[in-house]
């Protein structure tokens, strides 16, 4: 077993400068500055404690606006791995390796049964010992289907009971040792596509992913919404022209003799009410909506800007966008490389 890494103790404002750096939103000492209203000297200092732990590096000069060209910055993709791991599929547990420039390292997929607590601890390990294999691990993330509080580590409701009536973070937490942060799957999945994925940094958008439940999250202002609880959950209230709940129109046994076409109309009509919401334009889709035939991405564009103009995607990391975004999440709140895998 490898040599543990020594603790790192991270101020605030470095912490921040570390995300805004590894998700591309600042490049130089003068953008760091800028975004957390700090003197240049201060961010200079605190670039400087990143690049002698290893956190970050400098890559060359940008191009100059005003005077001195600046020294870009970029994230050390050996600093920090974290491994995400995806239960919300009823059958096939969904896993990937990420490195400190949120980058799949590996992936992989396992059959198993996401309603058994012994069929999600076995392949769980099982996978989680794949994955790690070679690498310093920081953390654990888990992404669910469910009404979660990331926070307190706590699931407020969910259609899989497992997930309702265990403490999956602690026992994930004891299982392997190392810190572990559960989240609703759609919310990981919009950070995942935010940085690096189908959006990347490119505006607002909603996410809308389907499985067995219909769910959804809001990204806005480079960050996603949360409620008054800070959970996030599955969408409930938007219904289509016959009345019934979206979710319970896309469900399996209710499309199963729809037509392409048929699919259209409903998705329109109801992913429009969502684009209301919050007045947004951009929407990305993941889970079974990929599945609705080769025409169905271009007709559901066309269907919808006929009301407004939208832009519509599918998730650019598909089964493992989930996983990547768990992976992500609990890196910047570990924000270490302490644990030994």
């Amino acid at each position: 077993m490898p040599k543990a890494k020594e603790k790192i103790i991270f101020t605030p404002n470095e912490r921040s400068a570390l995300s805004l750096i590894r998700r591309g939103y600042c490049r130089s000492r003068a953008e760091i500055a800028r975004r957390l209203q700090i003197s240049r000297p201060t961010a200079s200092l605190l670039i400087e404690k990143l690049i002698n732990v290893g956190a970050v590096h400098e890559i060359g000069l940008g191009k100059a606006t005003r005077g001195k060209a600046p020294v870009l910055l970029a994230p050390n993709a050996e600093f920090q791995y974290s491994i995400g791991l995806d239960l919300g599929y009823s059958h096939q547990l969904v896993g990937v390796l990420v490195d400190g420039q949120d980058q799949i390292i590996k992936r992989e997929t396992m059959e198993f049964d996401n309603t058994s607590l012994d069929s999600i601890q076995e392949k769980s390990l099982e996978m989680f010992a794949s994955l790690s294999r070679n690498h310093i691990i920081c953390g654990l993330g888990i992404s669910l289907t469910g009404i979660v509080v990331a926070t307190e580590g706590k699931v407020l409701r969910s259609t899989n009971p497992v997930f309702a009536s265990y403490p999956i973070r602690d026992l994930f937490a004891q299982w392997t040792n190392l810190p572990v942060w559960i989240s609703n799957r759609s919310r990981v999945e919009a950070y995942s596509e935010s940085i690096g994925g189908a959006v990347n940094l490119q505006g607002d958008f909603i996410l809308c992913s389907l499985g067995e439940s219909l769910d959804a999250a809001f990204f806005i202002n480079n960050k996603i919404i949360l409620g008054p609880t800070r959970a996030a959950g599955e969408i409930r209230h938007i219904r289509v022209a016959d009345g019934r709940p979206l979710a319970e129109a896309l469900a399996p046994e209710a499309i199963l003799h729809a037509s392409e076409d048929e699919l259209v109309v409903i998705c329109a009509e109801g992913l429009f009410q969502l684009t209301q919401l919050l007045d947004l334009k951009t929407i990305v889709l993941s889970g079974r909506f990929t599945e609705f035939g080769p025409g169905f991405l271009p007709k559901l564009t066309q269907a919808l800007s006929r009301e407004q103009e939208c832009q519509v995607s599918f998730s650019h990391y598909g089964k493992f966008s989930a996983a990547r975004g768990s992976a992500m999440t609990v890196a910047e709140t570990v924000l270490s490389a302490e644990d030994v895998i």
